[in-house]
């Protein structure tokens, strides 16, 4: 599957959902929704106490 194709499903399944919900794809990546397409995905990392969050 490539990166459009899961894009275009996942759209598929949050379509129905209000604009801002998230999607919890792994426990550090999360896509949002704005009530029209999926506008990113993040990752979190952690390293020691310090956390970042990166745009994929």
């Amino acid at each position: 599957m490539t990166f459009e194709e899961f894009k275009s499903q996942l759209a598929m399944l949050l379509c129905d959902q209000p604009r801002g919900t998230t999607a919890d794809l792994t426990g550090f990546a999360v896509a949002c929704w704005d009530g029209r397409d999926v506008l990113r995905c993040f990752s979190a990392t952690t390293t020691d106490s310090t956390r970042s969050m990166t745009s994929t």
